[in-house]
C-alpha cells in the first residue's frame, strides 16, 4: 500500500537519502498529536492553582530549572540564551515548546517502532525545509507574535543529541491557554517547510523493522548512549513491555 513502511526496503523507496534540508520525526502511534511536550499540559480540578498562559508556564518552569540547575553545570556548559536553556531542559525531561526531529531517517524510524508497549500503527514524518537556524537571531523574539515554526540546530549539543543527530522545531506559544496545533496542520503556522509527508508503519511490521535497524546498529544503546540505553535494550530483549 502506498505511503506505508513495512520494511527498510519500503523506506528507501519512499525517501532519498541524498535529499538535503530534510528532517524526520517518528512516533509510535499515528493518532498522537505532533505537538511539543508542554502542549500536553491541562488544567485539572485537582491542580494547586489554575494556569492561564503558556508564556507564564514556560517562564516559571525555566526559571525554576535555571535556579536549581546551575550547581550541576560546568561554567562552559551554562546556556547563554533562553532557547539554549530550553534545549538543555528538554534533554533532562522538562516539558518545553521544542519538538524533537532528526536528520537521520533510520533513527526517526527507530522512534516509531521501538516502544513494544504501544499497540497502534506508528508514523514517520518527513519535513523538507527551506529555512533553518543554528544560532539565535532577532527572529526568535518574534516567533510567538508571528505564529512561526522555526527549525533549529542548536550550537550547544549534548551526547544524546549528537547520537540521535537531533534538531528541533520551535513552536510559537498559543495565546493564553489555546490548544497547540499539530505540526502536520502546517497552515496554522508561518513556517519554512516546502513539504510535509507522513508514512504509516503498521503495527505488525514493527518487529521486523526493529530487527533490521538493529543489524544496522540502530538500537537503544546507540540512540541513548550510556547505561540507561543499554538497560532499556536488554529489557526489550527480554520482552518487558516498559
Amino acid at each position: 500500500m502506498a505511503n506505508q513502511i513495512n520494511s527498510l526496503e519500503d523506506l528507501f523507496k519512499l525517501i532519498s537519502i541524498e535529499d538535503d534540508e530534510v528532517i524526520y520525526r517518528g512516533q509510535s502511534n499515528e493518532n498522537w498529536l505532533m505537538i511539543p511536550s508542554i502542549g500536553r499540559f491541562e488544567n485539572t480540578p485537582t491542580a494547586k492553582f489554575e494556569r492561564f498562559s503558556w508564556k507564564y508556564i514556560e517562564e516559571d518552569m525555566i526559571h525554576a530549572f535555571q535556579k536549581k540547575a546551575i550547581p550541576y553545570l560546568k561554567s562552559e556548559a551554562i546556556p547563554s540564551n533562553h532557547f539554549e536553556w530550553l534545549v538543555l531542559a528538554q534533554h533532562h525531561g522538562l516539558p518545553t515548546r521544542l519538538l524533537d526531529f532528526t536528520t537521520n531517517p533510520l533513527k526517526a524510524l527507530f522512534f516509531a517502532v521501538e516502544d513494544i508497549g504501544v499497540n497502534g500503527d506508528g508514523v514517520l514524518l518527513k519535513a523538507h525545509y527551506n529555512h533553518w537556524w543554528s544560532r539565535i537571531t532577532e527572529i526568535f523574539n518574534k516567533i510567538d507574535d508571528d505564529k512561526r515554526l522555526a527549525v533549529y540546530f542548536p550550537d550547544h549539543t549534548n551526547h544524546r543529541i549528537i547520537s540521535q543527530e537531533g534538531c528541533f522545531t520551535i513552536f510559537p506559544l498559543p495565546k493564553n491557554m489555546e490548544k497547540f496545533h499539530d505540526i502536520k496542520n502546517s497552515k496554522m503556522y508561518k513556517h519554512g517547510f516546502e513539504s510535509l509527508d507522513s508514512f504509516i508503519i503498521p503495527h505488525e511490521a514493527k518487529s521486523k523493522i526493529r530487527a533490521q535497524l538493529r543489524k544496522l546498529g540502530i538500537a537503544h544503546h546507540t540512540i541513548y548512549p550510556g547505561l540507561d540505553g543499554l538497560c532499556t535494550e536488554i529489557r526489550r530483549d527480554f520482552e518487558f513491555l516498559w
